[in-house]
């Protein structure tokens, strides 16, 4: 049988591997180019965006001006509420500190949290973020940025720097409202654990409410109560060249290791008939290998190396005198050349083969046909020779059509010759 069903397995062949890697040299330079421009831009545009928005000189505002217009820097308040956990012994239970954990991004707590004080914080977050615009630690576009559940959520947050102690935090504009945020935050988390799980007895320490200003942003130099400006450092254009070049390097190496995941993809899901190892399941010898036109380039040459161009035919004159010579081997008088390449180079290729015929009086007649999948007259010409010659081409024919192919010269009868396999 010329098709082995249990040796259709592929193994991989870092040569063809290669081989497909330089095949498709534009795709996958194309992607690396792509993902270097990505990273180029992923470091360079926050570097030129705080560079067109730096100023040099600090603005003045004087603490009596800050006064009269009745506004208060924009402080961020963290109330903090410390739960302690008595353990025997130097029992390590983590439970209770995993259970308040997994539990504060529940539906339970955080619906009730924002059913009270969603609209009250909202309301502060505004006003936070007003009083950062009068002093100069955002520009006026975060005004037009809308208040969302994202922004309600991450007022809360929570650490357990041990088993015995949970430490959680709420933060917002408002000292009150941080405070009172904590305090109902520790209650609704304790009522919300001890109802799925159990109770667990604990003390609450106290914890001081800290007292911050943020970060500015865009290069902006922040105003203090007293006049003083918080100086970021300067962004330079050798810092925008440096941030951009790091960016390509980045984007060059994912973008190598994207290539070779795709390539690696691609080689395996191929469809066509892409090496020699393609044809081993089938158990059809290959008679001889011709050898493809390249143009004179360094991948070119790589991939003659890689492909092995030195043990092929240079041309199909060559091929067919290969050919010529197995079928007088074998005592074929008569033979069709077909395959699922075009038509035109079956004839063509079957014309060069009756040329050398013809200085061989053993062979007598070789006739050409297309696909027998698609061509009676394929079927009509096996049955008169009896023998077939294969021919093939590498990336061209699918794997599918060239099992095809073998099934139905086999239900015919038909001895198969070999392949001709034209890279």
């Amino acid at each position: 049988m010329p098709f082995n069903e249990n040796n259709n397995s592929r193994f991989f062949d870092l040569r063809t591997f290669l081989s497909h890697l330089l095949k498709n040299l534009k795709l996958y330079a194309l992607l690396i180019l792509i993902c270097a421009m990505a990273g180029f831009l992923w470091k360079f545009l926050p570097e030129l965006r705080s560079f067109l928005h730096y100023s040099d000189a600090a603005p003045e505002t004087p603490q009596s001006e800050a006064a009269a217009a009745g506004n208060e820097l924009p402080y961020l308040y963290t109330a903090k509420k410390i739960l302690y956990f008595p353990l025997e012994g130097d029992q390590e239970d983590s439970l209770p500190t995993d259970a308040y954990l997994a539990c504060l991004d529940s539906q339970a707590v955080l619906s009730g949290l924002a059913k009270d004080h969603y609209e009250a914080a909202m309301q502060e977050e505004y006003r936070l973020r007003s009083r950062m615009i009068d002093y100069n630690y955002r520009m006026q576009s975060v005004m037009e940025e809308p208040y969302s559940m994202g922004d309600f959520r991450s007022i809360f947050s929570a650490a357990s720097p041990s088993p015995h102690f949970i430490i959680l935090s709420a933060k917002t504009g408002s000292r009150e409202l941080s405070e009172q945020l904590s305090d109902e935050l520790e209650q609704r988390l304790t009522d919300y654990v001890e109802s799925l799980i159990d109770s667990f007895p604990h003390r609450v320490l106290p914890g001081e409410t800290a007292l911050s200003l943020p970060q500015p942003s865009n290069g902006l130099i922040p105003r203090t109560d007293t006049g003083a400006s918080i100086i970021p450092k300067k962004p330079s254009p050798f810092n925008m060249a440096k941030a951009g070049i790091k960016g390509i390097l980045y984007g060059l190496v994912l973008g190598a290791l994207l290539s070779c995941l795709l390539g690696f993809f691609l080689h395996f899901v191929s469809l066509t008939l892409d090496s020699e190892q393609d044809l081993d399941a089938f158990g059809i010898p290959v008679l001889a290998l011709i050898r493809p036109v390249r143009r004179p380039s360094l991948p070119s040459r790589i991939l003659s190396l890689l492909d092995g161009d030195s043990e092929c035919c240079e041309n199909r004159e060559q091929a067919a005198s290969m050919l010529m010579a197995y079928a007088a081997l074998a005592g074929t008088e008569h033979f069709l050349i077909s395959g699922t390449v075009p038509d035109d180079e079956l004839h063509e290729f079957a014309r060069i083969c009756s040329g050398i015929a013809g200085q061989n009086s053993h062979v007598l007649s070789i006739l050409s046909s297309g696909n027998i999948v698609i061509n009676s007259e394929t079927v009509t010409k096996a049955g008169f020779t009896g023998t077939v010659v294969l021919f093939e081409k590498l990336g061209f024919s699918r794997k599918s059509d060239f099992e095809h192919e073998i099934r139905r010269f086999t239900s015919i009868n038909c001895k198969i010759l070999g392949i001709i396999l034209q890279k």
